[in-house]
């Protein structure tokens, strides 16, 4: 179970970045938010990379086409993908009935490979969906054992003091790395975060990492009348420092989910 201290010391976990919350449905489901619930809207700068067949994702144009996202992380078993891609859109709607692109559109749903129990279940019905995105907080279940799927985080502090936390999802030869930041990059140097993330990755079938800094909101970035697209960026050697973080945060996430 992944802990955060008072003192609000490294506990070793993707939510040790501040504002980023985890919830773990069971086997096979579990969400990455961004940002927390109680933001109505937020887009942040984000990247993402894979190598290899992981299953279908979803919301990937806008997030490669602008380098931004604003929807919930969802991973869950492929079967359940097109339900819970449409939960997610209901979610929205309920949040923002203009659904745009600062409020949780497109989603982002992997579709994973599933085990036979799964691909059998009845996907979660939205108001399920609904709670477990509410219920998202700092601490999580990690681990997998002998099971064929798990999940494990981690998180590493660089020299300058800026974080990388980890989620990493294994199931069978597929593993997804999720990657948040306090660092201020822009959408190419957390393409970079995301490649170094693969290298931690260590399988012959498929592996993706998508990476996000929550250092730099954009809200209004792409009203007309406004031109809030300027972005920070860390120097050139913390920008190092942060892909190492990355790998070694990935490789503890990944023996964490295995555990």
């Amino acid at each position: 179970m992944s802990r955060r201290s008072a003192a609000g010391a490294v506990a070793n976990s993707i939510t040790d970045v501040e504002g980023v919350r985890v919830a773990h449905g069971g086997p096979g489901l579990t969400v990455v938010l961004p940002y927390p619930r109680s933001v109505a809207r937020r887009k942040v700068w984000g990247a993402y990379r894979s190598e290899g067949r992981v299953g279908e994702v979803s919301g990937l144009h806008v997030l490669r086409d602008f380098g931004v996202l604003s929807s919930p992380i969802l991973l869950c078993p492929h079967a359940w993908f097109g339900s819970l891609y449409d939960s997610l859109i209901e979610d929205s709607f309920r949040r923002d009935p203009e659904l745009s692109i600062d409020a949780g559109w497109p989603p982002l749903v992997f579709g994973l490979p599933a085990q036979p129990a799964q691909a059998l279940a009845e996907p979660p019905a939205p108001a399920s969906v609904r709670s477990l995105l509410d219920g998202a907080g700092a601490r999580f279940a990690t681990g997998g054992g002998s099971q064929p799927a798990g999940i494990g985080s981690a998180s590493k502090r660089t020299p300058a003091g800026h974080l990388v936390g980890v989620l990493a999802v294994c199931i069978g030869e597929v593993q997804i790395a999720i990657l948040a930041t306090d660092a201020p990059l822009s959408p190419l140097s957390l393409g970079r975060l995301a490649e170094q993330a693969l290298r931690g990755l260590q399988t012959e079938t498929g592996a993706a990492a998508l990476a996000f800094t929550t250092a730099q909101g954009l809200q209004g970035a792409f009203d007309k009348k406004r031109n809030e697209t300027r972005r920070r960026q860390a120097p050139s050697e913390e920008r190092s420092a942060l892909g190492r973080a990355a790998t070694a945060a990935v490789c503890d996430s990944v023996l964490s989910a295995r555990s």
